[in-house]
């Protein structure tokens, strides 16, 4: 796979449909080889410069969670998404926050999950998030 290339060498497809929290979860850790030049969203959103995967981008937010006293969490979503007709889709979203007093953050993906036969659409990748 090229660094331009979303595209996994192996598709990511999710096995139980509706996809549970877990399973969403899992899609994002196996598509953690897509390039942050996925998408502009996630140009620069990686918690260092030299950040340049989905995997990398999440694993910065993840090590950030390492403070037991604050209020950390793993948000999923999953919701209709555009493209239906032959194409119905979800649309996935992961996130992981953090609340310690004044310091709140909450950053993530979200994702396009095929309907039919949960495949994950690797160039459908967005960096979301503020704090």
């Amino acid at each position: 796979m090229s660094s331009a290339d979303p595209a996994p060498a192996h598709p990511v497809r999710i096995e139980h449909l509706p996809p549970s929290d877990k399973d969403l979860i899992h899609a994002l850790i196996r598509s953690a080889e897509v390039p942050l030049t996925v998408d502009p969203s996630c140009r620069f959103a990686g918690t260092e410069r030299s950040d340049s995967t989905i995997g990398r981008y999440i694993s910065g937010f993840l090590a950030a969670l390492d403070d037991p006293s604050n209020s950390n969490s793993i948000l999923t979503s999953l919701v209709d998404g555009p493209g239906g007709g032959a194409s119905p889709l979800w649309t996935a979203r992961v996130m992981i926050g953090q609340n310690a007093g004044e310091l709140v953050w909450q950053w993530g993906v979200e994702f396009s999950v095929s309907k039919r036969d949960g495949t994950v659409d690797a160039a459908s990748f967005r960096c979301l998030g503020a704090g």
